[in-house]
């Protein structure tokens, strides 16, 4: 948060500022999601871009190189497989990018 207060061609942020509906893989109900950051910047051409962004760890985010998901991995994994591609299309019906990002981008590690 004090990197997007602090970067000047951040023009606004917020954390959490709506829901997106999706369905859950678990129990097949609607649920609402609520992505981590809404950010508007000034891009390379000066044009405004709108971006969603989700940061959560890098084991929350792709099975990787692991063979043997546990049951509550896999659960995690799923839910969060269905949350994105929901907000993937939600962004993408109002022109924005939504991405994920984990510490592995944040931190390069």
């Amino acid at each position: 948060m004090n990197f997007l207060d602090n970067t000047e061609n951040v023009l606004q942020w917020a954390s959490e500022p709506f829901a997106i509906p999706y369905q859950s893989p678990l129990d097949g109900r609607v649920h609402r999601y609520f992505p981590d950051f809404f950010i508007k910047l000034n891009g390379e051409s000066n044009e405004v871009e709108t971006l969603v962004v989700e940061v959560k760890p890098y084991s929350q985010s792709t099975i990787g190189k692991r063979k043997k998901l546990s049951l509550n991995e896999a659960s995690v994994l799923a839910v969060n497989r269905a949350k994105w591609e929901s907000a993937v299309e939600y962004c993408h019906s109002k022109g924005w990018t939504f991405r994920v990002l984990t510490e592995k981008d944040i931190f390069g590690k």
